[in-house]
Order: C-alpha cells, then sequence, then structure tokens
C-alpha cells in the first residue's frame, strides 16, 4: 500500500512537471504563463505534500497491527485466570472420568496416566469436582447422570434412593475438602478410598448449612484402555 501511495505521489509530481514544461514551451511561442497554470500547479503541489506526509506518518504495519494493546491491562489478567481455570478443571475431569472434556485450546493435553502409576494429587483434584456432581444430581434424581460415574452396585443403592423419595431436592455443596486414605493395586484393578469432609446446605426452609464426613470408594479397572473412575459405596462417618 505503501508503495503505491509513494508511486501515485511521483506520477503526479511527473504530471506536474510536464505541465510546466510544456507552459514554459507555449511561453516561447505564445501567450505568457497564465494564471489556471499556477493554480493547477500549486493543487498538485498540495496533493503530493499531503500523499507523502501520509505515507510517512503511518504506523508500521497498518491493518495487521497486534489488537491485544486495545484490552486493559485488567481484562486481559481475567482472560488469563479464567483460562488456567478452564484447564485445571478440565484436567481434573478427565483424570477422574476417564472421558476427554471439550478442547480448550486444540494444542492443550492432558497426559494421563501411564499403566500402573496412580497421581494422588490429580486424583483428590478430580474427586472433589466430581463429589458436587453426584451430590447434586442425586438431590435432582437425575438417575441418567449418575449411572456414568456409579459402579452397577452403587447405582442400585442410587435407584432405591429415587425409587423410595421421587421429589427432588434442593442441595448446594459449598465446601469440599478431600483425602486419600487407603490406596490398593494389584496390577488389573486399582481401587482408592476418598475421605470427604464437606459443608453442604439441604435445607430451604432455613438455608442452613451442615458439616457432612464420608467415605467414598472409587475404583478403575487396569486391564481395560481409558477405563473410568466409577464410585462403588458411601459410607457415613459421622
Amino acid at each position: 500500500m505503501k508503495t503505491l501511495l509513494i508511486l501515485a505521489a511521483f506520477a503526479l509530481a511527473r504530471t506536474a512537471c510536464d505541465a510546466l514544461a510544456a507552459d514554459t514551451a507555449l511561453a516561447q511561442t505564445g501567450p505568457g504563463f497564465g494564471m489556471l497554470d499556477i493554480v493547477f500547479l500549486a493543487i498538485a503541489g498540495y496533493v503530493v505534500w499531503r500523499i507523502i506526509s501520509h505515507v510517512a506518518g503511518r504506523k508500521p504495519g497498518g491493518d495487521e497491527d497486534d489488537k491485544t494493546h486495545d484490552v486493559p491491562p485488567e481484562d486481559r489478567d481475567d482472560q488469563d485466570g479464567g483460562d488456567r481455570r478452564s484447564r485445571t478443571a478440565q484436567a481434573a475431569w478427565e483424570y477422574l472420568t476417564g472421558e476427554k472434556g471439550p478442547d480448550l485450546h486444540p494444542e492443550a493435553e492432558h497426559a494421563p496416566d501411564e499403566p500402573g502409576t496412580f497421581n494422588e494429587r490429580e486424583f483428590l483434584r478430580g474427586a472433589k469436582m466430581i463429589y458436587g456432581r453426584i451430590r447434586q444430581s442425586l438431590a435432582m434424581r437425575n438417575l441418567a447422570d449418575l449411572r456414568q460415574f456409579a459402579a452397577p452396585d452403587m447405582m442400585r443403592e442410587f435407584e432405591q434412593i429415587a425409587n423410595d423419595k421421587p421429589d427432588r431436592e434442593t442441595l448446594v455443596v459449598m465446601l469440599v475438602e478431600a483425602r486419600v486414605t487407603d490406596l490398593k493395586r494389584d496390577g488389573k484393578r486399582t481401587e482408592v478410598e476418598v475421605a470427604y469432609d464437606a459443608t453442604i446446605s439441604d435445607d430451604p426452609r432455613t438455608n442452613a448449612s451442615r458439616r457432612v464426613s464420608e467415605v467414598w470408594r472409587f475404583s478403575r479397572d487396569e486391564t481395560v484402555a481409558d477405563a473410568k473412575w466409577l464410585l462403588e459405596s458411601i459410607e457415613a462417618t459421622q
């Protein structure tokens, strides 16, 4: 674009020079240099000056400049923080369930555990997430959702609860703490016991919170590729 503008400027200047030369020749053989010629040259000079000034004053890069400077610093910080939280949640979900989550960024991949290994930190991150989801799905009697995470025996208990009390309940998980209390591996199956201490609110009349302590047992079939963690049992400790 710069090149085209410069060429146009030079072409206009050349035209002005040619016109001046022609008028000079006419002046030698005919009428003198006229007022219209002076006006034409003044306009041509002004246009050439404007074009050259515009080209010289343009920022490098033009319309292709990076647009990130238009975003306030605080907004960029929020975007970066939300991106990190989304990546963390996605990694934890994939680790616990064995399912590939929706790609937030195609280049970001969560490396699964090698066969026979157990990453306690990653497991607990996912275990905290799944606690709230299972609790809320059970309160809403969402058996289809629970079926994704429950082993057959545990699923039968959930179905019995839904049959005995079909009405949906209101439940909010406010705080979850978790720790691994037992780990068993035999090469074919991994079992993990998790002690939960949670603060929940399930009384819509008062919105009061209460403390719940439970031990959940999860298992994974190591002989199946991409096997899911399944909830085997729930035991109240209070």
